[in-house]
């Protein structure tokens, strides 16, 4: 999945009106109204697409169910180590598994990239986002 208009990579690029609807209807046609499940790579973000940022704030105890934790001044320190998180999974909505998250949501797993190379999981984050 390429990335989304809103990732940080994209919003330092100026990307014209054309290309940004380009960039949206490619992304829309890769699973053809098929559930977006998916292995690394971009997220579709359903609310945030800030999940990274989530991860690290709640990560280090920051609760991140409202505004609270964007604002504790601790979130600045802890703002730079959001890059080092990648999405693991995505599981979407699925009829055909007899899956649903929430209102027809999406469960994004999170991990650190150097916890991931060596194998360690058990500090990955799950994050759910509905419509």
């Amino acid at each position: 999945m390429p990335p989304s208009c809103e990732e940080d990579e994209l919003s330092k690029v100026s990307l014209s009106d054309i290309q940004i609807e380009a960039l949206d209807e490619l992304r829309a046609s890769l699973y053809a109204g098929s559930p977006r499940h998916q292995i690394g790579g971009y997220p579709a973000p359903i609310q945030s697409p800030c999940m990274d940022m989530e991860c690290q704030l709640a990560s280090h105890g920051l609760y991140c169910g409202d505004a609270t934790g964007y604002q504790d001044a601790r979130a600045v320190g802890l703002g730079s180590g959001a890059s080092d998180w990648r999405l693991l999974l995505q599981m979407d909505s699925d009829d055909d598994l007899d899956a649903m998250w929430g209102d027809e949501g999406m469960v994004y797993f999170w991990v650190r990239a150097e916890d991931a190379s060596k194998g360690d999981f058990d500090n990955a984050w799950l994050i759910l986002q509905c419509h």
